[in-house]
């Protein structure tokens, strides 16, 4: 009897045991390749569209007011990229070599519409508008503050990693004044996103 009775203890204890292990043991994927695969590719479908455009100034658009312009994006990439918003702007001074050595001025946004909430889808070598106040020294009161030379743009659009440049050539007074750069959102059309300035 108590040879029976220590067997049958030891087939219980072993059962026991058995399904604690199965009930604690990690799930482990079968195919673990596909699974570390599918993020890449995911992440890669939608990030850094943004940086894939090129970028021009124009300057003088408005008869007698030569402070406005645009910058004109064009989607060089193979997908349509939506944009929203407006982009961060820096100049890069006469000397500069590097976009990193570019200033970041005080920069007043314009959006009396409502237009930057709005997406805008742009499809491959197709476009979009930002419309700008860039105030050069010939247009205001410098003194006493010298003039310094801008040779370039730089433009981030919201959700880039990287800047863009859009080549330019005027003086502008050393202010910390908002009103004298306005940007306006990203849009369709090059049109105007204030009403007053």
């Amino acid at each position: 009897m108590t040879v029976v009775v220590g067997l049958a203890t030891v087939v219980v204890l072993s059962g026991c045991a058995s399904i604690v292990g199965l009930s604690n043991a990690p799930q482990v994927s079968s195919d673990p390749a596909t699974v570390s695969s599918a993020v890449p590719s995911k992440a890669a479908a939608v990030e850094f569209c943004e940086n894939d455009f090129s970028a021009t100034y124009q300057r003088g658009v408005v008869p007698d007011v030569p402070s406005i312009g645009y910058i004109e994006l064009t989607n060089i990439g193979t997908t349509d990229c939506t944009l929203v918003g407006s982009p961060a702007l820096a100049f890069s001074k006469e000397g500069d070599t590097t976009p990193d050595q570019a200033f970041v001025p005080a920069i007043r946004n314009a959006d009396s519409y409502h237009r930057g909430r709005i997406a805008i889808v742009v499809p491959p070598q197709g476009k979009a508008y930002v419309w700008t106040v860039i105030v050069a020294h010939q247009e205001q009161e410098c003194e006493p503050f010298l003039p310094r030379k801008v040779t370039a743009i730089q433009v981030q659009l919201p959700g880039a990693s990287k800047w863009i440049t859009a080549a330019i050539n005027f003086e502008q007074c050393r202010l910390g004044d908002g009103d004298y750069i306005q940007v306006g959102p990203i849009d369709s059309t090059p049109r105007s996103s204030t009403n007053s300035l």
